[in-house]
């Protein structure tokens, strides 16, 4: 199963419609194995998966991927939640970046915590980097900030978090005001 998930059997298949398709029937397969020895020996043809199956979205397939490896070799994951975050104000690592963004401006960014640090030296300030499909984002969590939301911080694997830009040359850092787990709603 766990290969089914990871996308490792997506081509197993050439009667497929599409990479993703193959991964549902093939757990529909894998699900109507009988596990008895006798049965798995016999060579008996598991029955094809029906054909009003839904298609696995790219979402479904891109999860699988996550549960069993923890890594996605497709799109990442803010590309499916860009459309909504740009909807609702929030920018991109790009974004950031631009010259638009002054310092002093508070804006809402979202992505995926890739590191998230407290070195004991820093006096309580915590140190995120979130990850989008653009780039990476340096957040500051100052320590009053830490203690509010600290499960949000500790326990959310997507975040948007709303900030005060700071720029130091072509260094932009955002000093986190208020995280939120994203969702994408």
């Amino acid at each position: 199963m766990r290969l089914i998930l990871a996308g490792a059997l997506d081509r197993i298949d050439p009667g497929q419609r599409e990479a993703r398709d193959g991964r549902r029937g093939l757990l529909w397969q894998l699900g109507l194995l009988r596990y008895e020895e006798e049965t798995l020996l016999a060579g008996a043809e598991p029955e094809p998966a029906p054909d009003e199956l839904p298609l696995l979205s790219p979402l479904e397939a891109m999860a699988g991927e996550l549960r069993v490896m923890g890594v996605s070799a497709g799109e990442h994951i803010m590309t499916h939640h860009r459309q909504r975050a740009r909807e609702a104000g929030v920018l991109s690592s790009r974004d950031l970046a631009a010259s638009q963004c002054h310092e002093g401006m508070v804006v809402w960014v979202a992505g995926q915590v890739t590191v998230l640090q407290s070195p004991p030296t820093a006096k309580g300030f915590m140190f995120v980097t979130l990850e989008d499909e653009f780039g990476m984002i340096n957040v500051i969590v100052a320590p009053d900030v830490v203690a509010r939301y600290r499960r949000v911080w500790r326990h959310s694997p997507l975040l948007a978090v709303q900030g005060r830009v700071q720029r130091q040359g072509p260094v932009v850092n955002l000093l986190a005001v208020r995280p939120w787990r994203w969702t994408g709603a």
